[in-house]
């Protein structure tokens, strides 16, 4: 039976092998067996992931592992900064480079983290201010005041939180109602030195004061600094000790939520939850000093379970406060619906029972996204109406391979397209598309290998340490920006590094960058006048140019001038005279005089600042044409002829292979039926370059350049439909397989085979 069977959505993603046979699923005809190094697009096309660009190596490359992390900082879509957090120090980047104190000084502040520990620090953010946790470390804000002034703190929390109040026979004794370096005397063993910073509550009559513990003398003696005074300097049974010190640890999440700062998950009391006084993030008064208990008051609360409900996270939904646990996910919200939250007016109820990992959610939309308990699912938590309550939809449930080592770390991306990055323990970067409609989501999965070596002598790839999205520097887009191991000219090396845009229509074909770890020589001038006359004159570009200059023309609107190459003549100021490149004056005098603008690039055959790929052979793509691979020698490449826009970097490939074609038989299904594939057809969208076949040990190769085309520059980028015919036999499978190894674009909007299935009696 002869069939033609089309796939022109590839939402889906890479399925699991345990799904592949999942021929009546709707699911199935969007989905991929691999689908590696691309990216399946919400409107249903695939297309080459981008390449990285070099930013710098971290602080500490090379040494250990898992090295540094990066972190968000967003105060607008105009401000924003990637934070590298190491070994005791933040380093920071904004506008895709490094923040510096000086010319090729890294801007850093001092911390106490140990690399050991930076990947289980917890953030929120509010305006200008990055508020830390970390169960052994007091939490702390990070304070942004300009782009090299930025200050860690530890947070000296007001009035709070406290365990619940001595209900025992042992009292607490102040020496004096007010001031520093008091003592406070108890009538039995409670303090211990680790109780240094900690806080005391004491109620006097009607009084509330309290204390912050300075110094350690024994057991039943401290020494104290008094913030609230006293009532009295007498013996009282009535006194809370405060909740976080390093005695009782520190909390391990936190989150805003109803304009209070929240935190959970210190060590001796894993199940509690704490909130501040509301608007002001740093009180965590119970009561006022005269015991008034307000709504505005801080609150706090414990889960109540049958279940040790470590708390691992804290995000904050329109519905509530919702808190990620060892043994399940809870929603925190006011009892009554008529106030907000508050310590009289709370209710928290347990809506799925899949358990937690230790790692911060995403925030998509209306979901929460997080990584089940096992570090192997990534669930969708989402308010329904019907039940009024929330559901954690199992995100990976058609492709459970794809998490096989366990996530790390998650990172959100809204623009252009919604995806959910994430880490998987053993370096593999990979990509969630994620697209909701009301009721309806559409999810596909992607798998990606950088470019490069973790090993020397060996084929394994790059390896991702973490990774964090901001907005770009123009506010058009998102960038993924990622902690990248490879060994580059056999040494181990740890960088900083960012995804370049996805092409689209609107990018010229110089501009399609497909290398990781790389850079870009493109240095355009601008054209401000054209003197249309003989010879022509451009002004603008002259002071960045030297006389027998190559340049390369574009966007004046004069087909006489663009896209040629030309010499510079002369130049006098701003102005510059050009010839054609045998020496010949150009005649401009046609030229409309009222058109004006344009561009010009110098063309150059050596490229430097490559320091940082130092003997290692890169792959080279010059104004959108494939140049022969180069080694990098002292920071440079020397190109085999002369180029004006040029990408460096390391090559990575891209595979698409489809899952079997069910276009069904005579007799019902096609699966387990021989059949042949003799001809296909790829639907392509500005591409170029590209091998297809029946499987990846044997391709063919897609051939765009025409006889028309001129030799010295790239073809067009293709759009529309190419047709092949395919050397195959029959077999069960005859999937259809692609690759992209060179570094040009690749974007298929459909798949059409032409096959026979053998129907047998």
């Amino acid at each position: 039976m002869k069939a033609s069977p089309l796939q022109n959505n590839f939402i889906g993603g890479e399925f699991s092998p345990l799904t592949q046979a999942r021929v009546d699923s709707d699911l199935y005809n969007t989905g991929l067996e691999v689908c590696l190094n691309y990216i399946p697009l919400v409107q249903g096309p695939i297309t080459r992931r981008p390449g990285t660009y070099f930013v710098q190596e971290t602080k500490n490359s090379g040494s250990g592992t898992r090295t540094a992390r990066l972190q968000r900082f967003e105060f607008s879509t105009t401000q924003a900064y990637m934070l590298e957090f190491g070994d005791q120090y933040i380093r920071f980047y904004r506008n895709n480079g490094p923040v510096e104190s000086s010319p090729g000084v890294p801007y850093e502040v001092a911390t106490t983290y140990g690399s050991t520990h930076i990947f289980d620090l917890q953030f929120t953010q509010s305006a200008d201010v990055l508020y830390i946790t970390h169960p052994l470390y007091p939490p702390k804000m990070l304070t942004r005041t300009a782009h090299t002034s930025w200050t860690l703190s530890t947070i000296d929390f007001l009035d709070g939180p406290y365990l619940t109040a001595n209900v025992g026979a042992t009292t607490l004794t102040p020496s004096a109602t007010s001031g520093a370096g008091i003592t406070i005397t108890a009538s039995a063993a409670l303090f211990a030195a680790t109780d240094v910073g900690r806080l005391i509550r004491m109620k006097h009559s009607t009084t509330w004061g309290y204390a912050k513990i300075t110094a350690y003398t024994s057991s039943t003696v401290v020494t104290a600094t008094v913030v609230n005074a006293f009532g009295a300097t007498t013996a009282v049974t009535i006194w809370r000790l405060g909740l976080w010190s390093a005695t009782t640890g520190y909390p391990a999440t936190t989150t805003f939520h109803e304009d209070r700062l929240f935190f959970a998950g210190n060590a001796s009391n894993p199940q509690r939850v704490d909130g501040s006084v509301s608007g002001d993030y740093t009180n965590f008064a119970p009561t006022a000093t005269d015991g008034v208990l307000t709504a505005a008051n801080a609150l706090g609360f414990t889960l109540n379970s049958n279940d040790v409900n470590v708390i691992r996270w804290l995000t904050s939904d329109e519905k509530g406060l919702l808190v990620g646990t060892v043994a399940g996910e809870w929603t925190v919200k006011a009892a009554s619906s008529l106030e907000s939250m508050n310590a009289t007016n709370i209710v928290a109820k347990k809506g799925s029972n899949y358990g937690s990992a230790n790692i911060q959610p995403v925030q998509v939309g209306k979901s929460a996204i997080f990584v089940q308990r096992a570090g192997k699912k990534i669930r969708d938590m989402r308010y329904y109406y019907d039940v009024d309550g929330f559901r954690a939809a199992d995100l990976t449930v058609i492709s459970e391979h794809i998490t096989e080592s366990g996530i790390t770390q998650l990172a959100f991306q809204k623009e252009p397209q919604q995806i959910v990055w994430a880490v998987r323990n053993d370096g593999t970067l990979i990509g969630m598309s994620y697209d909701r409609e009301f009721e309806t989501v559409k999810v596909g999965w992607h798998r990606h290998q950088l470019g490069g070596k973790t090993l020397p002598l060996t084929n394994d790839k790059a390896t991702v340490e973490s990774i964090a999205c901001i907005p770009a520097a123009d506010g058009t887009r998102d960038e993924l920006w990622m902690v990248v191991r490879r060994y580059i000219n056999g040494d181990p090396v740890t960088t900083v590094e960012y995804m370049n845009k996805i092409f689209d229509q609107e990018d010229e074909p110089r501009d399609a960058y497909y290398v990781d770890c790389g850079l870009t020589y493109d240095v355009p001038l601008g054209i401000a006048a054209i003197n249309p006359a003989n010879p022509v004159d451009l002004f603008g570009p002259g002071g960045d140019l030297d006389v027998g200059d190559h340049i390369l023309v574009t966007d004046t609107g004069f087909p006489l001038l663009d896209n040629k190459v030309f010499l510079v003549k002369t130049i006098s100021v701003d102005n510059i005279t050009i010839t054609d490149l045998d020496g010949n004056d150009v005649d401009g005098s046609g030229l409309d005089e009222d058109n004006v603008g344009g561009v010009c690039r110098k063309m150059v055959t050596t490229v430097s600042g490559l320091a940082h790929l130092n003997g290692e052979e890169v792959t080279i793509v010059t104004d959108g044409m494939v140049h022969p691979k180069k080694t990098v020698s002292g920071g440079s490449i020397t190109l085999n002829y002369r180029a004006a826009t040029v990408h460096v970097g390391f090559g990575f490939t891209s595979d698409g292979k489809q899952l079997r074609p069910e276009a069904g038989s005579t007799d019902g299904t096609a699966l387990g039926k021989t059949r042949r594939t003799h001809r296909v057809g790829f639907y392509l969208y500005r591409s170029l370059g590209l091998q297809f076949g029946v499987n990846f040990s044997k391709l063919e190769t897609l051939v765009f350049r025409k006889t028309s085309d001129e030799y010295n520059f790239a073809p067009p980028l293709f759009t529309g439909i190419i047709s092949e015919t395919l050397p195959a036999s029959y077999d069960f499978e005859n999937q259809i397989c692609w690759r992209q190894d060179q570094p040009l674009p690749s974007t298929i909007l459909a798949i059409m085979p032409q096959l026979v299935t053998q129907d047998r009696g």
